[in-house]
């Protein structure tokens, strides 16, 4: 069940981008980590995660061929 509003792609991009300019090629496990922790706080994530990881997966292909 949904817990908030659809995330819009660009939220998803900026999230994306965010990631990878802070944690590099670790921002899938920092995803992870940011999922968990907001699953305990609240008990519910509306972070599409899924499309995020697709995109970190490939832009950092795309950036380390």
């Amino acid at each position: 069940m949904p817990v908030g509003d659809p995330w819009s792609d660009s939220q998803v991009d900026e999230a994306v981008e965010t990631l990878i300019a802070v944690y590099g090629d670790q921002a899938i496990q920092r995803l992870i980590d940011i999922t968990q922790a907001e699953i305990r706080e609240t008990g519910q994530c509306d972070i599409p995660h899924d499309a995020i990881v697709a995109r970190i997966t490939s832009r950092l292909s795309e950036i380390r061929p």
